[in-house]
């Protein structure tokens, strides 16, 4: 494409079309470079001002044989937010007309790829505005888009993908490496810029500068979330957000400082109406080569230990705490930890047939 152009037609009801007007504007050298989606946008913006008088407050039909543009400047799908700010300025001022967009093969659109290439003028098309190189250059001191430049140009993938977005994407993606395929998702947001790519306002960093950026942004030691939310304002590549990850994990000075999770607030027991309404029972040992069991009274501290020697199965537990109830009477409530002697059926039994309550507390956590 050496050019913009643009043909007026009017479709009558038979469906013959009867040609009216034709323009075309030439695209100088210094923006032939631009990207194949930017000139075939840029070529429905010239049409329409061009022919500004003839359709502005009518209802017209837009044929591009750019097949993504079907997408972006559809009258009824939001445009990406990712898209070149170029594309968004150009769909906003799309929106003032009323219009249906068709997508059309090339070879239906014969006159107007002829007037592309042989356009009969020369302008700056594109005009003078603010590009994301000024936003990278003015906010991410860590960047020199003249470094990512040369970088592109040497990185086998990037100067592949900038070729793809100046003559067009293979049509077979089975053609792609794995690398590129990682670019096939955004191929209708990714712009070119001062021969820098860019993905909406973020540059495109070339894989020899990933570890020299990684370890600028890491510099501080942020932290995983800050480091992601700084690079998703400036740049991207591929797995940005794993490789920050990786960096941050891998960081001694990250592990040693970051926020230990918070300790659950120990929470007391309530205080007892009375003597021997809860008891705490918990076995203690082996002591000298024998187990005992220690209940201590909630309320008055009171304290029996018993020697189970070694045995110290449920019915044994059962015996001692008949004999417990029968000197002191019955609780409210027993608290043991997850002792299968505590757990056991016949324990649990023996509790429920005097009306006793029995708690548990979790192991090794006797407070």
């Amino acid at each position: 494409m050496y050019g913009l152009s643009a043909i007026l037609s009017h479709r009558y009801k038979d469906g013959t079309e009867k040609l009216i007007a034709y323009a075309s504007e030439k695209i100088p050298k210094e923006e032939m470079n631009r990207a194949i989606i930017d000139k075939e946008a840029n070529a429905i913006v010239f049409g329409l001002m061009k022919f500004y008088d003839f359709v502005y407050g009518r209802e017209i039909i837009l044929r591009t044989d750019h097949k993504p543009l079907e997408h972006i400047f559809g009258p009824t799908k939001g445009i990406p937010l990712k898209a070149a700010s170029r594309l968004q300025r150009w769909a906003y001022f799309l929106s003032g007309f009323r219009y249906k967009i068709e997508y059309i093969k090339s070879e239906c659109s014969r006159n107007c790829n002829a007037l592309s290439r042989l356009p009969v003028d020369e302008t700056n098309i594109f005009g003078a505005e603010f590009t994301p190189v000024y936003y990278v250059n003015e906010k991410m001191n860590i960047v020199d888009w003249q470094e990512v430049v040369l970088e592109t140009k040497r990185d086998e993938v990037l100067s592949r993908i900038v070729k793809f977005c100046i003559l067009g994407w293979p049509n077979n993606n089975k053609d792609l490496s794995s690398e590129e395929q990682n670019y096939l998702v955004k191929k209708n947001e990714i712009a070119i810029e001062g021969n820098c790519l860019f993905w909406g306002c973020r540059v495109i960093i070339p894989e020899s500068l990933w570890d020299w950026i990684l370890a600028d942004l890491h510099a501080s030691h942020l932290g995983i979330v800050k480091i992601k939310a700084l690079t998703r304002s400036y740049v991207w590549w591929p797995n940005i957000d794993q490789n920050i990850e990786n960096t941050v994990k891998s960081c001694g000075i990250c592990i040693k400082e970051q926020k230990a999770p918070p300790h659950a607030p120990l929470t007391l027991w309530p205080w007892p109406g009375k003597v021997w309404d809860r008891i705490h029972a918990d076995f203690l040992g082996p002591l000298f080569g024998d187990m005992y069991l220690v209940v201590v009274d909630a309320y008055s501290k009171l304290s029996e230990v018993i020697n189970f020697r070694n045995n110290t199965k449920a019915y044994r537990v059962v015996e001692v705490f008949d004999e417990l109830f029968a000197k002191y009477g019955l609780p409210n409530l027993v608290v043991t930890d997850n002792g299968p002697q505590f757990r056991s059926d016949e324990l649990g039994q023996f509790f429920k047939s005097n009306g006793v309550q029995h708690s548990f507390s979790p192991p090794y956590i006797q407070k």
